[in-house]
């Protein structure tokens, strides 16, 4: 990140960091995002799907314009924007119903994903 000072604003504005344990975020570490990204195998020009952004461990590897990547915590999507990522303020499980009905689809998903389970009954 450049420039924090859109991130420092947003924290100073809404007066509150993130709560690790409420938005469930686990820093992806760069070993192991390295091997998460090996493990999708890759090909040229396939687009991505990073659900749980967080602060952007995947998302340093990913190819910004075929991803797209979805966070919940205002703050974090502030910290992902700084880094130049197109980012979808959103709950990840209402967001997606929305994208499947409107036909989107990705060839990868690559995601540390949050650490407590909601399960739906549909």
């Amino acid at each position: 990140m450049d420039d924090p000072t859109s991130v420092i604003e947003a924290i100073v504005s809404s007066g509150c960091v993130p709560d690790r344990k409420a938005h469930q975020l686990y820093r992806t570490e760069a070993e192991l995002a390295s091997i998460a990204f090996a493990m999708v195998e890759p090909e040229p020009g396939c687009t991505f799907l990073e659900p749980s952004a967080g602060d952007g461990g995947l998302a340093d590897l990913l190819p910004s314009d075929r991803t797209t990547w979805v966070e919940i915590a205002p703050v974090l999507c502030q910290v992902l924007r700084a880094k130049g990522y197109r980012v979808e303020q959103a709950d990840f499980l209402t967001w997606a119903e929305k994208m499947l009905a409107e036909g989107r689809r990705w060839d990868r998903i690559v995601m540390n994903p949050p650490f407590a389970c909601v399960f739906r009954r549909t």
